[in-house]
């Protein structure tokens, strides 16, 4: 019996790989760049991706070599910047992460954040203005798909504390509100590297045409 890739993908990486071709055309037809947040208060209200539980997200590959490595590190206090309607904030929590701030500037991401995840903390706010960032009882601050969808997204990892643990990702695909996605993993060094100490780059990829997530790893320089 013959068996094509078809065959031998599970369903839920079928519907994920449809979802971002889909994504990837209406990106390459009106790329718009950076959004404000009643942008995103309608998608997170709309948008069915974000009503699924993190197991089911095309992002759940990427987001278990974080947890990963959140657990090699040893990390206990956690700041997600741009956290979103918080799916991944809900693995963390299965995972056994108790201490835990999310911020977005999406009102309706929050929302949904609370209610996903009532035992963790989360808050409306600019993450160009947040005091948050600069804390020092964070472990790690964490940044996923989201500074590819800000202009000053140097100047906002800036803010961090230096020595800081960043986790971050960012795609090698465009996106409507994408300001930039990248093409090879020295891209994302060479724009990033001058902020960290040790930044190391990895590709994850998502599907099986090579739509992938870069994810970052590196203390903030002092």
């Amino acid at each position: 019996m013959r068996l094509g890739l078809r065959d031998l993908v599970p369903p839920l990486v079928l519907k994920g790989q449809r979802w971002l071709r889909r994504r990837a055309s209406r990106a390459q037809a009106t790329a718009a760049g950076q959004q404000e947040a009643d942008y995103y208060d309608r998608v997170y209200g709309q948008s069915e991706e974000y009503l699924r539980h993190y197991a089911d997200s095309v992002y759940y590959p990427s987001w278990t070599v974080l947890v990963d490595r959140m657990r090699r590190a040893g990390c206990q206090r956690i700041l997600d910047v741009g956290c979103g309607p918080g799916q991944f904030a809900a693995l963390l929590h299965d995972a056994g992460f108790t201490d835990y701030q999310g911020l977005d500037f999406s009102g309706r991401a929050i929302e949904m954040a609370q209610r996903r995840v009532p035992d963790f903390r989360f808050a409306v706010g600019d993450a160009q203005k947040s005091d948050l960032l600069g804390q020092a009882g964070f472990d790690v601050v964490v940044s996923l798909e989201f500074l590819e969808h800000i202009e000053p997204d140097l100047e906002i990892l800036a803010r961090v504390r230096p020595g800081t643990l960043v986790l971050a990702s960012v795609p090698n695909f465009p996106s409507h509100s994408h300001v930039r996605h990248f093409t090879s993993a020295e891209a994302v060094a060479e724009r990033y590297g001058p902020l960290f100490e040790d930044l190391r780059v990895d590709a994850v990829r998502l599907n099986a045409r090579g739509t992938a997530l870069y994810l970052l790893e590196g203390h903030r320089r002092g």
